[in-house]
This record gives structure tokens, C-alpha cells and sequence, in this order.
């Protein structure tokens, strides 16, 4: 096969081309005639396109051809605006600077500062004649630090011996030491990280030693136990009042019960194990009203 040799360009101005259509009406037939000028424009419009600098080589392939994409903005594109001389309605404003309130604060510890030097009922030290009084609203600064998840304080009891006797006599515990080594509060907050925040208790086993305040997994997990049991009442009567819900939803995710696998034994080449089920699952199941 012989090699294609290009064409020659031709270029024709609009007023040009504008008279070669006048003289194609009076020679062609009227179906032909439109045809040609309908090849004619087109060439001038595609020949515009590649000379303008702003036009590339995808950009023009998608004038010519089309978009690939199926998103919605270029199969159904957003009608045209009804009148140019039409303004949009002004949004409105939002309250407030963006910046969270010092009231938003709810769970921090709020300290009351008295004035150093006045007091209600004080000469105003401006005027010298009006009388000063309490406002409502006090004026409020935050300050955040940064602190362990668990903080630990550890309490250096002074310890006393008689010379003679050998006797020891130990400072009593503040009142703020409680009695017992970890509080109250530390088990419901392990179970909040765990399973409101996913927080396994290895890594925060990990965060702890780095922050110098040990809190072994074992021991979280423990805490976490003894924690619950305070809300097993709770718990019952979740489920009796999950078991009144006319509609109830199966999760299908899979899981493998370790337990019922040791149980059943290792399985044969091919056959099951004389005994053996499959996998047990264990299906989730919620219930709503």
C-alpha cells in the first residue's frame, strides 16, 4: 500500500468562504448543497480550534467526540440562568465569629476569679461617684493543656520512727486520695475507648508507658469487668425490650468461633471430621419497634 501523502491546507476567511457557499447554492441541488456546508463549517470551526493556544489535544477530542464520564453534571448539565439581569438572594449570615464559644465547654472545670482590688459596692475608681456592682455574665477565657488519657498522683505519706521503740507512725491519706488505687471512673472510661472510640487496649497500653502512667491491657481489661457489672440491669433490660419489637434484622457477617473449631477436631483431607459441623456463625441481632 502506497504512503498517504498529506493535503494541502487551504484557508479560506469567513467572507471567503461565505461567497463559495453563494456559488454552491446555484450548482449543487439543495440537500447536497446544505451537506457541503454543514463539512465546510465544520472544518472552518475545527481549524479555529486547533489554532486557539488554550485548546488541547483531550480538550478538543471532547468537543469533537464527546465526554466518556457518565456523572450526572455531563449527561443532564445545569439549565442556563433565566435572565442574566436576575441577582441571586443574598445569603444570610451565620451567627457568630466560627470559633467555638467559651460556653460550648461544658465538661471543663470552671474556676471563679474575684477582682484583686474592687468589690461589689466599691466607689467607681473612674468617676468616683457611681457605685460598682456584679454582672451576670463574667468574662470568660479557656485555656486547654495536654495531659495522659489516665493521669496518675502519686502521694508521699511522711512515715515517723520512735528510736526507741522502733515504732512507726504514718501521715494519714487525704481525703482526696480515696481508697482504692484506681477510680471509680477509670473502667467506664476503658470501655468508652474501646467500644465508643475503638481504641484497642494494647495501644493504649502502648500510649501510657510512653506518657510514664503504666496501664497494663490485663489490668484494663479487668477494670473494664468490674465496671460492668453495674450495668448488667441495664443490659437485661435492653434485651427484654428488644424482644418486643415486631421486626428483626439479621447482619450475616460471618465470624469463626474458635471454641466450637477446637472442638470439633482438625478435618480430613477431603472429608469432614466424624462429628464435625462447619464453622459455627454468630449472627447479630437487633430488634426495632
Amino acid at each position: 500500500m502506497a504512503k498517504s501523502t498529506a493535503p494541502e491546507i487551504v484557508t479560506l476567511s469567513p467572507a471567503q468562504l461565505e461567497e463559495l457557499l453563494a456559488k454552491l447554492a446555484g450548482l449543487l441541488p439543495g440537500e447536497i448543497c446544505q451537506l457541503v456546508e454543514k463539512l465546510l463549517r465544520t472544518l472552518q470551526w475545527l481549524m479555529g480550534a486547533i489554532e486557539a493556544k488554550d485548546t488541547t489535544i483531550g480538550r478538543l477530542a471532547r468537543l469533537v467526540f464527546g465526554a466518556k464520564t457518565e456523572k450526572t453534571s455531563q449527561l443532564f448539565p445545569r439549565p442556563p440562568p433565566a435572565s442574566s439581569q436576575t441577582t441571586a438572594a443574598p445569603q444570610p449570615k451565620h451567627k457568630g465569629h466560627g470559633r467555638t464559644a467559651a460556653a460550648d465547654y461544658t465538661g471543663a472545670k470552671r474556676v471563679k476569679v474575684p477582682h484583686p482590688q474592687l468589690r461589689s459596692g466599691d466607689l467607681c475608681p473612674d468617676c468616683k461617684q457611681g457605685k460598682l456592682y456584679v454582672l451576670k455574665q463574667p468574662a470568660q477565657i479557656v485555656r486547654i493543656t495536654a495531659q495522659a488519657l489516665f493521669a496518675a498522683t502519686r502521694f508521699e505519706l511522711e512515715k515517723l520512727r520512735c528510736k526507741l521503740c522502733g515504732r512507726l507512725f504514718t501521715a494519714p491519706a487525704p481525703p482526696e486520695a480515696g481508697l482504692g488505687k484506681y477510680d471509680l471512673g477509670v473502667g467506664p472510661m476503658l470501655g468508652y475507648l474501646r467500644f465508643g472510640g475503638g481504641l484497642p487496649h494494647y495501644r493504649l497500653d502502648r500510649m501510657q508507658t510512653d506518657l510514664r502512667v503504666r496501664l497494663p491491657a490485663s489490668t484494663q481489661w479487668e477494670l473494664m469487668a468490674q465496671a460492668g457489672h453495674a450495668l448488667e440491669p441495664v443490659h437485661e433490660a435492653l434485651i427484654t425490650l428488644a424482644a418486643q419489637g415486631k421486626l428483626i434484622h439479621n447482619d450475616d457477617t460471618t465470624m469463626r468461633v474458635q471454641s466450637l473449631a477446637k472442638e470439633a477436631g482438625p478435618p480430613l483431607k477431603g472429608k469432614s471430621a466424624p462429628g464435625s459441623s462447619p464453622p459455627a456463625l454468630s449472627p447479630r441481632w437487633r430488634a426495632t419497634r
